[in-house]
């Protein structure tokens, strides 16, 4: 199905509700299962285990609270001493069916005060990319790079973004993180994706959101671009409504 039948809009987390959230969190175990199908040949059963479990499906509640606010992940699933604000979901739509999706909220870490400074400033802020998904039926067209483009037009150049992604589940998305010009700046070996003792090492990609910007510009075909364009066009439409 072309591009051009997919339209886009952006909203707060807290402009949807439990129902559009269950879809939401269907849609990342779909696009988790297909991940893991590539990785795990021949291991159905271990497959459909570590998908619900990565993007913890039985526990929806927990999924809508910490999507509504990220900061209830602080000192739980994530590490103390940060913040998050302004989260953003990005939705590809095929009519009211939802075929891909992204969240972001900004984040800063460090002390109270340590925090106050670096918001105020500027520095050390990171835009985190906490989820990507798109349908499986639906990849290879150009979604996921238009969900991401929607997103850090509407965010400053000056900062950096931030995917902690497991290459040894995911590695064709790993791959196309690379290609799209992040680097990666640690790797966390101890992570436990699946809420279990198993162990996967976590890798911390990061590139600065102007140049991605600017390469994705450049990257872009005719199409891909008319297709960012007016979705970002739709977008602020929507916003200014």
């Amino acid at each position: 199905m072309a591009q051009a039948e997919i339209h886009y809009d952006i909203s707060r987390p807290d402009q949807h509700d439990a129902d559009a959230w269950a879809e939401l969190h269907m849609l990342e175990c779909q696009a988790l299962l297909a991940d893991l199908t590539d990785v795990r040949l021949g291991d159905d059963r271990r497959t459909v285990h570590d998908a619900v479990s990565f993007a913890r499906w039985g526990d929806p509640d927990r999924y809508l609270d910490t999507h509504l606010d990220p900061n209830l992940m602080v000192g739980n699933e994530l590490n103390p001493d940060q913040a998050f604000w302004e989260p953003h979901v990005v939705r590809a739509l095929d009519g009211d069916r939802v075929v891909g999706y992204l969240y972001t909220a900004m984040n800063v870490s460090g002390g109270g005060l340590a925090q106050v400074l670096k918001r105020g400033l500027g520095t050390h802020t990171y835009l985190w990319q906490r989820t990507i998904a798109v349908h499986p039926n639906r990849r290879n067209q150009g979604i996921a790079t238009a969900l991401e483009r929607i997103e850090l037009e509407r965010r400053p150049s000056r900062v950096n973004t931030r995917i902690y992604g497991y290459p040894q589940l995911t590695p064709r998305l790993f791959e196309q993180l690379v290609d799209r010009g992040l680097q990666e700046v640690g790797i966390r070996p101890h992570a436990k994706p699946f809420g279990t003792d198993e162990e996967v090492p976590m890798h911390v990609m990061e590139a600065n959101i102007g140049m991605l910007k600017r390469r994705g510009l450049k990257s872009e075909d005719e199409e891909q671009t008319l297709v960012v364009r007016r979705a970002l066009k739709d977008v602020e439409d929507r916003l200014a409504a």
